[in-house]
């Protein structure tokens, strides 16, 4: 029997036994999150997490290419799960599935690497654009919390630096327990328990008269009888996609040349030794030695 032909009745069965393709994956999240139909919930999900008003999301979302700039012809491209633009703002979203030594620290180097761009675009730090990464961890990371805010403030006084660079995470295991322990849940961990969860019967009781969550449920019932996921119930692909994480971390001191290369540029362009030491995670003497 080809291939083809044998996932289709994996997927089947995979329905009929009351499951979807989790947007835990990448492929699936990312497919889930940038289909027109389902533009409406993702303005709802982004407005409840980060507060940017659904009015301005409505007219100037935009998904950009999840692609970061290569500085380097040996580099490999480098890629975000998915990278939007609002206004003044650049959102990346990264669906984290699970946990391993330097997952953040990647995530970061992602953010950081956005804002850089920025800068050698050419715009003025007055008119500098913030970099939000939210990241959807499906696991418990910060104590018993289902949302946590980072921003650069001060240890004491609780003042605020600069918010050109901040990030949220996310646990979905967090929102998986409060739901099972039948704990009521607010509009947005509903809208979160979406990309949590596989099973067809808690998309159905969450996304209950809320049309924009009720596209987001029919999109990844569709998704699940696609072609392009299908690859997803294959055991051996499973594996490899579960292993790729752990491959771009071995990739991290590669990583190290890019930022050299970025901090060198910024450096011609007249940037502060402390800014760039900032922006790139540079040690003085590194930059100073450019």
């Amino acid at each position: 029997m080809p291939k083809t032909k044998k996932l289709h009745q994996k997927t089947k069965k995979l329905l009929e036994q009351g499951k979807v393709f989790s947007p835990t994956y990448d492929l699936v999240f990312k497919s889930l999150l940038m289909d027109p139909q389902c533009r409406d919930y993702l303005i709802e999900l982004i407005h409840g997490i980060t507060k940017i008003p659904k009015e301005d999301m409505k007219e100037h979302l935009h998904i950009e290419n999840s692609e970061h700039l290569i500085h380097h012809k040996n580099e490999k491209g480098k890629r975000s799960d998915m990278i939007i633009s609002i206004k003044n703002n650049i959102i990346n979203l990264e669906m984290n599935r699970e946990y391993y030594d330097g997952l953040f620290e990647k995530n970061h180097i992602y953010s950081a690497t956005l804002l850089s761009q920025i800068l050698l675009s050419g715009q003025s730090y007055r008119d500098l654009k913030s970099v939000i990464q939210i990241n959807f961890n499906n696991f418990q990371k910060f104590g018993e919390e289902v949302m946590v805010h980072f921003i650069r403030k001060s240890e004491v006084g609780d003042w605020v630096e600069t918010r050109i660079e901040e990030s949220y995470h996310i646990s979905l295991e967090k929102i998986r327990k409060m739901y099972y322990n039948k704990e009521e849940l607010s509009k947005l961990e509903k809208q979160l328990l979406l990309l949590g969860t596989d099973e067809i019967k808690v998309l159905e009781e969450i996304s209950k008269d809320d049309e924009y969550m009720e596209a987001a449920k029919n999109k990844l019932i569709d998704l699940t009888l696609e072609e392009h996921c299908m690859g997803i119930y294959d055991g051996q692909h499973m594996d490899q996609w579960e292993e790729k994480s752990k491959v771009e971390y071995a990739e991290k001191q590669g990583r190290e040349e890019e930022q050299l290369k970025i901090a060198k540029k910024m450096k011609e362009k007249g940037q502060s030794v402390e800014f760039i030491q900032e922006m790139t995670g540079l040690s003085m003497e590194e930059i100073e030695q450019l």
